[in-house]
């Protein structure tokens, strides 16, 4: 009665009023088989989840979870290596296809020992897969780092061209062709010569003063040199001389 049961079930999943739809075209009637069968599993009906899991496989579910659950009724009933062979097919899915399927929380009734073995193949299988994409990243940069770059012939360096003779050296009146140039950072190498060492030093003149040209000398001088041209003072007057500059006596006496 159970089988007829779920093969009407079935029959009304991929069925329509109108025309039959394929299971592997139609994800949602996958998904929502898969529910059904989840649903039968926590109620106890283990025959009726086993076949809903195995259809929504064979029609194309591309979910873990699927291979999860019909595993964990393997091992609920003693089958370990089928259980195994599931979980292994699951995590190999759920590694390589790169979507969040949460199986933690979907999975969060399942515990003891068989868990931790579902866990240890999940992990396995996410190595696996993280080490087979790392290979090809490595195969993929070494292909474009050999493209890019051509190949060079073993022994054989790369020689530089000729240099055209008509090119005219620049610097050949300074330094010449093939040889180093030495440049001398010392700025204060000179620094303390004598910078007329070099230049004649002419004897210097004969600076003795000419005979009475001291206009400071006071009487002694005859006269001739006088800067302001007058004779020499009589009886030491310093307007010139005897004659009165104010024409005598302004007293009349």
């Amino acid at each position: 009665m159970k089988k007829i049961a779920l093969t009407v079930a079935l029959a009304g999943l991929f069925s329509s009023s109108t025309h039959t739809v394929k299971a592997d075209t139609s994800p949602a009637l996958l998904s929502e088989m898969f529910g059904r069968g989840i649903h039968a599993y926590y109620v106890g009906n283990q025959d009726d989840a086993r076949e809903m899991f195995t259809s929504a496989i064979e029609h194309g579910l591309n979910d873990p979870r699927v291979f999860y659950f019909r595993g964990i009724l393997a091992f609920d009933a003693g089958k370990t290596e089928e259980a195994v062979k599931d979980w292994k097919l699951g995590a190999e899915l759920e590694a390589n296809s790169g979507i969040n399927f949460s199986v933690g929380r979907s999975l969060s009734r399942f515990q003891g020992n068989g868990r931790v073995k579902l866990e240890s193949i999940r992990q396995a299988a996410k190595l696996e897969a993280l080490e087979a994409r790392m290979q090809r990243a490595k195969q993929r940069y070494g292909e474009l780092a050999a493209g890019s770059t051509p190949p060079v012939a073993p022994g054989k360096g790369i020689t530089p061209p000729p240099i055209p003779s008509d090119i005219v050296n620049l610097f050949g009146a300074d330094v010449a062709e093939g040889a180093a140039s030495v440049v001398d950072n010392d700025a204060l190498k000179n620094a303390m010569n004598d910078p007329f060492a070099g230049e004649a030093t002419a004897a210097p003149a004969n600076t003795a003063p000419a005979a009475n040209n001291d206009p400071f000398s006071g009487g002694g001088n005859a006269g001739g040199n006088d800067p302001f041209g007058g004779s020499a003072p009589a009886n030491n007057d310093p307007f010139g001389g005897g004659a009165d500059p104010f024409g005598g006596n302004p007293f009349g006496n």
